[in-house]
């Protein structure tokens, strides 16, 4: 046979396109997505708070040139990311090789995530045997759910979330590659990520691979049981590396605190919220949908009422699939249908509501025994209850999270009941009417979301136009500084952040769990004058005391709180004018230490002779 210069070139051509078309499409998703996610453009702000400290992080990293400690935040000693870490590091390579600011970074990092996970969420579709067209349409419907995009305000777990499916997609890849060792070495590294990315994730993975494993043990063929028993085994060895390297990287891991049960009760779904639509969330409002649920009224923070909607087409979706194919005959599906019952039944908490609400109070009164929901205000008592003691369940305070395992499992019963409508005559047309709905029923609002990202990165700027020159006004590069509140130091969300800005070096630690373990390394006398029960008469001599021992050059006391204020800016200018008064009042009366002041800083110094 002959081999003309035509068939060749035609072969190169099908061999082009087949690399080509994938890369293209991929690229498509992600601009179409992009924005949603705020890194299209580069530099997009969807949210402060938690922003501040993981730009913090990624600085401090490129500042000192490390990958896992920050040497410039709890001192002695340095601090550990809890959460996150893949990513800092990831935009902190970016940031050395290109120079670009943090922000850049953060966002060059989150398009990396984004496209890793969207390429990831469609291969996982395809797993399942739905076509291409499907998988693309799932993978969309998947990324435009406010379960993953609409955690923007927790910027790590947001992209902990995001990837999602590439943690699951490298459980169904290791259980069906012939390459047991590249299948192994995949299953490891994503659940590393998963875990140092957003313990959340992990977690629900695990649930995931739990019961994968088990139906497939279950069904497997008495000939292939040994390698089914040496798949599990590389399963449990696998989740055991990732969690004794979290632990040697966190070894406060253990410590973290375990909420009451009623707790757990007041961070589950009301069923009233798979009914609520945010109006930022979606395009088109909904007749039957009730809107923009208030959060307290609910014991809620806002995530179990704002991000949870399940609506009629997936609600069609799962109905069909439950009705008309026999799930239980495939352990695939069988898999995917357990998980999501038991996802769906852990989200619920451990009792059923059905509108169980309480009168609302103005949130400057909101403490948190306000979010502890007793079993009497809840419709009834479920008896999964005791999974809630469970380690790590115990430590997944906000219950409503585990509906993003949930929705993976929805998305892909949607693509596969779409891919069956598609393939016969006579549903076709049902399958083409139900991509248009799920089209239209869960579109996202890009205008909201742009419009916030907007008035955000004003506020983002503004920021750093007044509190870090304020704060550059006194304090010089290299120096140790201990921020508090006029009423001691608790969680300082800015902190990082401001000293990578101006060059110091700090005691304080962004984050609750970063926090606590940070007090265990701290010299006794620094965490006298930090703790928030220490007398306010006592807090002037235990200043001195610490200046005098050269522990800080300088202690900063913002006329803000640089926790709450880091969600918003600027504060109101009557809080810090009596912020302000209050501070200098206290400290001026002292002779023993001098003080200076601007607008935004008070500074306390040891007097010079």
């Amino acid at each position: 046979m002959s081999i003309t210069s035509g068939s060749i070139l035609k072969q190169f051509d099908t061999r082009q396109l087949r690399m080509v078309v994938p890369v293209i499409g991929l690229m498509v998703m992600v601009a179409i997505l992009g924005p949603l996610y705020g890194v299209i453009p580069l530099g997009g702000v969807q949210s402060l708070g938690i922003l501040y400290w993981a730009l913090g992080f990624i600085d401090c990293f490129t500042n000192n040139g490390t990958w896992l400690v920050c040497p410039d935040a709890s001192l002695p000693g340095g601090l550990n990311l809890v959460f996150g870490l893949p990513m800092a590091m990831l935009a902190s390579a970016v940031q050395r090789l290109t120079g670009a600011e943090p922000l850049i970074a953060y966002s060059v990092a989150g398009l990396v995530f984004l496209g890793i996970g969207i390429a990831s969420c469609f291969k996982l579709l395809l797993h399942f045997g739905v076509e291409r067209i499907w998988a693309v349409i799932g993978t969309l419907l998947f990324y435009s759910l406010p379960i993953v995009h609409g955690k923007a305000s927790y910027v790590f777990l947001m992209w902990g979330f995001v990837m999602f499916p590439a943690t699951i997609f490298s459980i169904v890849f290791y259980w069906r590659s012939e390459s047991r060792l590249i299948a192994f070495t995949v299953l490891v590294l994503s659940l590393l990520l998963a875990l140092f990315q957003e313990p959340y994730s992990f977690v629900m993975a695990v649930v995931f691979g739990f019961v994968w494993t088990m139906v497939h043990a279950l069904h497997a063929p008495a000939d292939q049981r040994l390698t089914v028993l040496i798949r599990i085994g590389g399963w449990l060895v696998a989740c055991a590396i990732a969690v004794a390297a979290y632990k040697v990287y966190v070894p406060s891991s253990d410590d973290f605190a375990v909420m009451p049960v009623d707790f757990f009760r007041g961070q589950g779904i009301d069923l009233i919220a798979f009914n609520a639509r945010s109006s930022g969330n979606y395009l088109f409002d909904m007749p039957w949908a009730v809107s923009d649920l208030v959060p307290q009224h609910y014991f809620s923070d806002g995530e179990s009422v704002a991000h949870t909607y399940l609506g009629i087409g997936i609600s069609i979706c799962v109905i069909a699939f439950l009705a008309a194919i026999r799930f239980w005959k495939k352990p695939t599906y069988l898999a995917v249908t357990v998980v999501a019952f038991a996802a769906l039944l852990l989200s619920l908490g451990p009792s059923l509501k059905i509108d169980d609400h309480r009168d609302i109070k103005p949130n400057s009164q909101y403490t948190f025994q306000d979010y502890l929901m007793p079993e009497g205000a809840a419709t009834l008592a479920l008896p999964h209850r005791f999974v809630y003691g469970i380690n790590p369940i115990n430590k997944m305070r906000a219950v409503s999270r585990w509906y993003l395992l949930f929705s993976m499992m929805a998305v892909i019963v949607v693509a596969i009941i779409l891919s069956r409508a598609a393939s016969r005559p006579t549903t076709r047309i049902l399958g083409i009417g139900l991509v248009v709905w799920l089209g239209v029923e869960y579109a996202p609002n890009y205008e909201s979301k742009l419009q916030s990202n907007a008035n955000f990165a004003a506020q983002f700027n503004k920021f750093n136009e007044e509190a870090v020159v304020d704060l550059s006004k006194g304090v010089t590069k290299g120096e140790t500084v201990l921020f508090m509140g006029a009423g001691g130091a608790d969680n300082e969300y800015l902190s990082l952040y401001l000293c990578e800005q101006v060059g110091c070096k700090t005691y304080n630690a962004p984050g609750d769990k970063a926090l606590a373990d940070s007090w265990r390394k701290w010299p006794a006398v620094v965490g006298k004058a930090a703790a928030t029960n220490t007398p306010t008469e006592d807090r002037p001599d235990l200043i001195h005391a610490l200046l005098q021992q050269d522990l800080a050059d300088v202690v900063v006391i913002p006329n803000f709180d640089l926790r709450w204020d880091s969600y918003q800016w600027p504060p109101a200018s009557e809080k810090l004018k009596a912020t302000h008064d209050q501070v200098v009042s206290l400290y001026s009366s002292s002779e023993q230490v001098c003080v200076e002041s601007n607008e935004l800083f008070t500074f306390i110094r040891r007097c010079k002779p």
